[in-house]
């Protein structure tokens, strides 16, 4: 595609194959036997059923790699973890990148099919999250996944201007004040 290796590809950790942490021990091997220019683009993501936050943050720090946070993906997969604990720590693995820490955010389709994404953000729980992220003062790009697409960011982004510490600034940017 002819892109310098400021650009990443975010992946899943993987399997774990009967022993998550032996599996960790195998991604990190495997990830030293990568070409560099390889291991210059890769970026892990916590899932929504393995690798929680705590076990990508543990082989991004390891890795001096950065890690994308998935805020569904933790609502699916954690221990108990409070997200505020760990955002500085995720944040801080961008700290050499040329592009800000990215975030994945998606609304559960329903309580029974909690994996799934939903049509549209839950603005609430957007919200919610944005309060958190707020105190850390870091800037930070979101990529909503819902189905709606276009239709989903219209909609949350007319549905924050009602909140007074979110400032918009175009249709898909906003500052949080």
């Amino acid at each position: 595609m002819g892109l310098d290796e400021n650009y990443k590809l975010v992946l899943h950790v993987g399997g774990e194959y009967g022993n998550k942490e032996e599996s960790k021990k195998r991604f990190i091997s495997r990830y030293f036997s990568l070409p560099s220019d390889i291991k210059k683009r890769i970026i892990l993501e916590n899932d929504d059923k393995i690798y929680n936050i705590r076990d990508v943050l543990d082989i991004c720090l390891n890795l001096n790699i950065p890690m994308v946070l998935d805020v569904h993906h933790h609502i699916c997969n954690n221990n108990g973890e409070n997200l505020s604990e760990h955002l500085p720590s995720i944040f801080s693995t961008w700290k050499n990148c040329t592009f800000p820490p990215k975030i994945h955010f998606s609304s559960p389709k329903s309580i029974k099919e909690k994996r799934n994404h939903a049509d549209y953000i839950n603005t609430e729980a957007f919200v919610e999250f944005l309060s958190i992220a707020k105190s850390l003062h870091t800037s930070f790009d979101v990529m909503l996944e819902a189905k709606c697409k276009d239709l989903a960011l219209i909609k949350l982004s007319n549905e924050l201007e009602n909140v007074s510490w979110i400032k918009r600034i175009n249709t898909g940017e906003f500052e949080i004040i």
